[in-house]
C-alpha cells in the first residue's frame, strides 16, 4: 500500500482522489489557498463601486431621456449618452476581464505554492503562502497571456482572413461557410491547446521556468494524457458550478423574501408615475445584493480548478519520473527505487 503523508497517497492518483484531495487541501490551508484571491478579488470588487458609482449620474440621466422620449418618432440618443454608455459598459467589461486574470493567476499560484505543503503532510499560512508566489508573479502572467496567445491565434488570423474575403469577393454564402469553418477549428484548436497546457501554472511555479519554457514543459509532459486532464477538468468545472447554482437559488429566495418583506415589488404598472423611478431603484437593489455576491462565490469556486491542475500536475509527475520517491524522501518516508530527478519540488 502507498504511503500517504498528506493529502495524496504516493502513486499515481484515480480522479476520486484528485477531487478528494481538493478540499482536503482547502479544508487544512483555508487562508493559505484563498487569501490572495479574496484580497485581489476584494480589491478589484472596491474599483468596480468606485467604476459604477462616477457612471451613477451620466446614465441616470440617459436612462430618464430615454423613458421620457423614446415614444417620439425621431428621438434618438445625443453624441454624449451615446459616448457615456460606450464608455461604461466598455470600461465594466475591461474591469471585468482584469479582475478575472488577476484573480485566476493569484488562484493558481496560491494552489501550487500550498499543494507543495500538502502533498507531503505539511500545513501553510496565509503569510507564507504570499511570500512564496511572489517570485513567480510575473513570470505566470507572462505564461498565462502566452498561453491565451496560443489558443486564440487561429482565431485572429481567421478573422483577418474573413475580412480580406470580404473586401476581395461579394459572396456572401463563401464567406458564411469559411467563419463556420474558422470558428469551428478555432474552437476545437482552443480546447486542445488549453487542455493540453493544463500543468502550466505548476511548472510555472515548481520548476520556475520561464515563460516559453513553461510552454514547452506543460506541452510534453501532459503528452499522452488530454482525455483525462479533460475529463477531470470539466468534473472539477462541474461540481464548481453545481456549488454557484445552490448558493445563487439560496441568494435569489432571500431576495425576493426581502422584497416582500420590505413592502416594494418591482413596478408592473408603466403608467405609474413613479414607474421609472421604481424600476430603477428594484434594479439596483438587485444588482447591488446579486453581483457582490455572484463575484464572491466565483472567488470560492475558482481555486477548485487551479488545485485540480496543479494536483493533475503532480500526477503526471509521478507516472512519468517517479515524483512519488522524491515526495516520500521530503516527507521522511524510506521509499524503495531510484532517484528521481532533482529539478522539482
Amino acid at each position: 500500500m502507498a504511503p500517504k503523508p498528506g493529502v495524496i497517497p504516493l502513486r499515481p492518483l484515480s480522479v476520486g482522489e484528485i477531487v478528494n484531495a481538493i478540499f482536503t487541501t482547502i479544508r487544512y490551508n483555508f487562508l493559505a489557498v484563498y487569501g490572495p484571491p479574496l484580497i485581489i478579488g476584494g480589491g478589484f470588487l472596491a474599483v468596480l463601486a468606485v467604476f459604477g458609482a462616477a457612471e451613477w449620474t451620466p446614465m441616470h440621466s440617459f436612462w430618464v431621456d430615454a423613458q421620457n422620449n423614446a415614444h417620439i418618432d425621431g428621438w434618438k440618443p445625443s453624441n454624449s449618452e451615446i459616448t457615456n454608455t460606450a464608455f461604461a459598459f466598455g470600461g465594466l467589461l475591461l474591469l471585468i476581464m482584469l479582475a478575472y486574470e488577476a484573480v485566476y493567476i493569484s488562484a493558481s499560484l496560491s494552489s501550487v505554492a500550498t499543494l507543495r505543503h500538502a502533498v507531503v503532510g505539511r500545513r501553510i499560512r496565509f503569510r507564507q503562502s504570499a511570500t512564496e508566489i511572489k517570485p513567480h508573479f510575473w513570470r505566470l502572467v507572462g505564461a498565462t497571456l502566452l498561453m491565451q496567445l496560443i489558443c486564440l491565434a487561429p482565431m485572429v488570423v481567421g478573422i483577418a482572413i474573413l475580412l480580406l474575403l470580404a473586401f476581395a469577393t461579394d459572396s456572401a454564402g463563401l464567406i458564411g461557410l469559411l467563419a463556420f469553418l474558422i470558428v469551428l477549428a478555432s474552437g476545437v484548436w482552443g480546447m486542445y491547446a488549453q487542455i493540453r497546457l493544463v500543468p502550466l501554472s505548476a511548472t510555472v511555479v515548481l520548476e520556475g521556468k520561464s515563460p516559453i519554457e513553461a510552454i514547452k514543459r506543460a506541452w510534453r509532459l501532459n503528452e499522452g494524457a488530454w482525455w483525462r486532464s479533460l475529463g477531470v477538468t470539466l468534473l472539477i468545472g462541474l461540481i464548481g458550478s453545481l456549488i454557484q447554482y445552490g448558493v445563487n437559488q439560496v441568494i435569489s429566495v432571500f431576495y425576493a423574501g426581502a422584497i416582500g418583506f420590505g413592502g416594494s415589488t418591482i413596478p408592473t404598472d408603466p403608467s405609474s408615475p413613479t414607474y421609472t423611478r421604481d424600476l430603477l431603484v428594484a434594479e439596483l437593489v438587485m444588482i447591488a445584493v446579486l453581483l457582490p455576491i455572484t463575484i464572491l462565490v466565483t472567488l470560492l469556486t475558482l481555486p477548485l480548478t487551479t488545485l485540480g491542475q496543479g494536483l493533475l500536475y503532480i500526477d503526471r509527475r509521478i507516472r512519468r519520473e517517479s515524483l512519488d520517491i522524491q515526495l516520500a524522501e521530503e516527507a521522511g518516508i524510506p521509499f524503495a527505487g531510484a532517484a528521481p530527478p532533482t529539478d522539482l519540488v
